[in-house]
């Protein structure tokens, strides 16, 4: 059956899933302490060991104490939190540890439910258990000098203090390094295809074959191998404990049509804990685990959910060639992922909640596009399914990017006019003719994996799980520069008027200045000045990552890594 036999229609939204888009949209984000407590034992019980080890260590340890539930409108099980539409974080980057700023500081009060809560006018409701507060106050004084920036901050190069002082980026009183900078796309299509029992027999044959024998850069590799049977074993429990969550469910209900579900769901999520995945719902929950696991790790801002029609595609065609399932159940799931997808926003306070946008997980997912072996159009009926989901559901998030090119079909088209006049500006568009010889051109990508590509966050354009894009520098804001701060500090011989202080590069003074080429010259001198200031630090962020935080996770289904033994950092 060619996938041009099947009949697009637009199916009406099921009352459990518009329950869920109504949750999502009035919910409070409750932030819990489970991946702090899990991560911080470990870390007391593992000792002074080495920090690339450590990490991936401690990662197992916080995936295999997760506590895993399934909602009853959920036909894909995930959750970050303890609660539906709660978070848990990673306490070495000190980002989990956000309520007690915000209840030390009396933004949050304490209420009777037993919860503290930020206040009632904040663009993001969030709410945080007194227990789990009381847990954070303890474990933020345990991880005092051990977090990521307590690691780098006393030996940063001396330029940066005085980017900071002066003022020419954004960088003020922020750390060198806050959150990795994520911004790639993840080897997904590697995840679906291969498991993770196929990933962890590949490093422990690696290891058997180098007992008692590590010569030359093998010391590397023993250490990268190690650390994937280490994640490998962390995401096969986890998968495993959330099959027993639906197991669990399934014992609960009296309702039969429900129970079957679910004992579905758990036979799948039992065997792609360590298999590739057989059908489409299984690759669907796969890459939501997945991404539980990346964020986890400590990357808030991955980008992308890739291509997900086209790892999707052939199982739901198998599916329903088998009788496996049928065009409305796979619509209902696909609705299901976007929602879970949306759901899994950590939240925040304050100006950056209203600049980066209330729900806004920068998820994006491309779809359409072209095949990348022959260059045909690769339209599916997944590509108008998540079309469909954005429209009926009215989501804004995650993100849309519809791959268009000379073959794309009229119906294609219209379906995507018809979505962005009903959102708002989804799908964006990105045009196939100009960018995949652009990404030849410019960024030196063979044809294959340039036909592959996908958008993230902001519209940056990546390879799809062949490409680690924008490394691990200090976080985005500091990398930005205020030019019109710098044009005053060219004229004012290198001090900014704002902050009063004075750079090392000096520039001489307006009135000094004979032309306006001088004046240009002065304001070149400045931003290169400043530009490769703010380059250092990231290369020397980015030297850090590599023995500190290595995201093997992520390296274990990027294309490369498994073969030459090193992490994507």
């Amino acid at each position: 059956m060619a996938y041009e036999d099947i009949p697009y229609e637009e199916r009406p939204v099921s009352d459990r899933m518009w329950e869920m888009r109504e949750k999502i949209r009035d919910r409070v984000i409750t932030v819990d302490s489970e991946a702090a407590e899990l991560i911080t034992e470990a870390d007391k019980e593992l000792g002074p060991m080495l920090p690339y080890m450590k990490h991936s260590k401690r990662l197992k340890a916080a995936l295999v104490g997760h506590e895993c539930r399934v909602e009853d409108f959920e036909m894909l099980a995930m959750n970050r939190g303890r609660e539906f539409c709660g978070n848990s974080q990673n306490p070495f980057w000190g980002a989990g540890f956000g309520p007690i700023m915000g209840v030390m500081s009396g933004r949050w009060t304490l209420r009777d439910d037993g919860y503290y809560h930020n206040p009632d006018d904040a663009e993001a409701h969030m709410a945080c258990k007194k227990e789990d507060y009381d847990k954070f106050l303890e474990y933020a004084e345990y991880w005092k000098g051990k977090s990521m920036n307590d690691v780098i901050d006393p030996v940063v190069p001396a330029g940066y203090r005085e980017i900071q002082e002066v003022g020419g980026s954004p960088c003020g009183d922020y750390p060198i390094i806050m959150l990795p900078a994520g911004h790639f796309t993840p080897g997904y299509q590697h995840l679906v295809t291969t498991g993770y029992g196929a990933i962890k027999k590949q490093a422990q044959d690696w290891l058997d074959a180098h007992y008692n024998n590590l010569m030359g850069d093998d010391t590397d590799k023993y250490m990268f191998y190690t650390g994937v049977v280490d994640i490998c074993d962390g995401m096969i429990t986890m998968t495993h404990h959330y099959a027993e969550a639906c197991e669990k469910k399934a014992e609960e209900t009296t309702d039969e049509a429900r129970k079957k579900e679910l004992l579905e769901m758990a036979e799948g999520l039992h065997w792609v804990a360590e298999h590739p995945a057989r059908h489409f719902r299984e690759a669907c929950n796969m890459v939501l685990i997945y991404i539980q696991e990346i964020f986890l790790d400590g990357i808030g801002d991955i980008g992308s959910c890739g291509r997900f029609d086209q790892y999707t595609w052939p199982l739901l065609k198998k599916d329903l060639e088998d009788g496996v399932l049928t065009m409305e159940q796979a619509q209902e799931i696909v609705d299901c992922f976007f929602l879970k997808i949306g759901s899994i926003w950590s939240g925040g306070e304050g100006p950056m909640t209203q600049i980066v946008g209330v729900g806004n997980t920068y998820m994006h997912t491309t779809v359409g596009g072209v095949d990348p072996d022959t260059g045909e159009d690769a339209t599916n009926p997944v590509t108008y399914m998540v079309l469909a989901a954005v429209g009926r559901m009215s989501l804004h998030d995650p993100t849309i990017s519809l791959r268009v090119n000379k073959n794309t079909p009229d119906k294609l088209w219209d379906t995507a006019i018809k979505v962005n006049k009903m959102v708002g500006g989804l799908p964006l568009f990105q045009n196939d003719e100009q960018i995949i010889p652009g990404m030849m051109r410019e960024m030196g990508f063979e044809l294959r994996d340039a036909r592959d590509y996908a958008i993230i966050g902001c519209q940056e354009i990546t390879g799809q799980g062949t490409d680690y894009a924008c490394c691990n520098g200090v976080i985005p804001p500091n990398t930005n520069l205020h030019y019109s701060a710098l044009l005053d500090m060219s004229l004012n011989d290198g001090i900014n008027p704002y902050t009063k202080k004075q750079s090392s590069c000096h520039t001489g003074y307006l009135y000094e200045k004979k032309s306006m080429d001088e004046v240009k010259d002065a304001w070149y001198k400045i931003s290169e000045y400043t530009l490769r200031g703010v380059m250092s630090m990231n290369n020397f962020a980015e030297y850090v990552f590599q023995h500190y935080s290595p995201f093997i996770g992520i390296s274990m289904f990027m294309t490369g890594c498994m073969e030459s033994g090193m992490d994507v950092t």
